[in-house]
């Protein structure tokens, strides 16, 4: 008689369950679940389910032992239910994400009787608020000055992550990695913050999207099963000194944010300095691996307009295509490519040099490099009038630089695979 009439209170208070709204930011240590009762039946199962998810498991509990067999893969050792008190039927959830926002339901069954006690909307928000998103872009055109709110937003800059790379390398990878097994119909998508928003990379419809902008076309590749994998990482080709800047990273589905990644990709170019009036500065590019014989090593500058600097083919100078501006003004050694030294020597440096060049290896007219090194000429005029970088003091000119004391900010090591 006793079970019948606790199946009857079963059946009945299931249709009445209290709903709790909680929410909380992304990246706290863990958020607690409430759900207690004044009584525990014995022989009962204790389940926190997620009705929209497949399987729905979220945590089982029974007799004070974990049932985890069938736990949905993305609470995978995030789970844990204290039960230090009785009747405290409470879960913990551990790094909760923008992906865990849902309605989480506590149920109890003996036998095959539930009972419905709880359910919990959790919401939980991410670390780059949808408001701080929109006074970042109005900061970027201007629209916003200063103030309190510029502060805020660069302590999200200031926190967000950075991945460094050098140009002209052959790809650049913008990790992200959330929990595996997102819904089907969520799309996942890539952009850039700037001026104007631009759409890298698409994944939507279980296809890529990619970027229709000219600047990202044909350089984007996403993982095909980044939706088991829950590996969201977007492959960057190329990458260049103007990819540099902020990426953010949507996963939604049905108009809602389920998580989001900020982070900021810097492209570093090397950078060179020489007082105008020096005899020689030297654009650096050496490399791992000795590159083919039969490669063609082509140095250009695009400012004012292109320009074709230098041309090295076939163990040696030519200078046919070498636009006059440069004329007897540019060298390559005979051995650059047996030392694997692809820098390129320029004379007699002058303000009009500035700017960034571009060494281009190619092989059987295909590119198989690519490199940006940026050359800076000061004005003689804007430089202390000390000793020159010989060590003695000039009469006439200045500043006589000798190309050893030529300041090089950076070098790259790089090249061939």
């Amino acid at each position: 008689m006793k079970v019948l009439v606790v199946s009857l209170i079963l059946l009945h208070v299931s249709q009445h369950a209290l709903t709790v709204q909680m929410e909380v930011y992304e990246g706290v240590e863990s958020v607690l679940l409430p759900c207690k009762v004044s009584f525990v039946l014995e022989d009962t199962t204790v389940m926190w389910d997620r009705y929209d998810l497949s399987p729905k498991n979220v945590h089982r509990w029974f007799e004070g032992r974990d049932e985890l067999e069938d736990q949905n893969p993305r609470y995978r050792g995030r789970t844990a239910t204290d039960g230090a008190e009785p009747g405290d039927l409470s879960l913990t959830l551990r790094t909760p994400q923008v992906s865990d926002s849902g309605n989480y339901t506590c149920t109890i069954r003996k036998l095959r009787d539930e009972l419905r006690l709880r359910d919990v909307e959790l919401n939980v928000k991410g670390q780059f608020p949808a408001w701080a998103m929109v006074l970042l872009v109005l900061l970027t055109v201007g629209l916003v000055a200063g103030g309190g709110s510029a502060v805020y937003l660069w302590h999200y800059f200031t926190t967000v992550s950075k991945v460094e790379v050098d140009a002209g390398a052959d790809s650049v990878l913008l990790p992200f990695k959330t929990i595996p097994n997102l819904p089907k119909e969520a799309t996942v998508g890539w952009r850039r913050l700037g001026l104007k928003s631009t759409t890298v990379h698409m994944y939507q419809n279980s296809r890529d999207r990619p970027g229709k902008h000219n600047v990202y076309l044909e350089r984007s590749e996403m993982r095909k099963d980044l939706l088991e994998t829950g590996d969201l990482s977007l492959n960057l080709k190329n990458p260049k000194d103007r990819d540099s800047g902020l990426y953010v990273c949507t996963v939604s589905m049905d108009r809602r944010v389920l998580d989001r990644k900020l982070l900021r990709l810097q492209v570093r170019v090397p950078h060179v300095e020489v007082v105008e009036g020096a005899k020689s500065v030297v654009l650096p590019y050496k490399t791992a691996v000795q590159p083919p014989h039969d490669v063609v090593v082509e140095w250009s500058h695009n400012e004012p307009w292109p320009m074709i600097v230098h041309v090295y083919q076939s163990g040696s100078n030519y200078t046919e295509k070498q636009n006059w501006l440069y004329r007897n003004r540019t060298e390559m050694k005979e051995d650059r490519l047996q030392n694997k030294d692809l820098s390129l020597i320029l004379k007699d440096p002058n303000l009009f040099d500035s700017g960034t060049y571009v060494c281009t290896v190619s092989k059987d007219g295909h590119v198989v490099k690519k490199k940006n090194v940026r050359l800076h000429v000061k004005d003689t005029h804007q430089v202390p009038d000390e000793k020159n970088y010989t060590g003695e003091r000039s009469s006439s000119t200045p500043l006589m630089a000798d190309p050893s004391h030529v300041s090089v900010n950076s070098m790259s090591q790089d090249f061939l695979d």
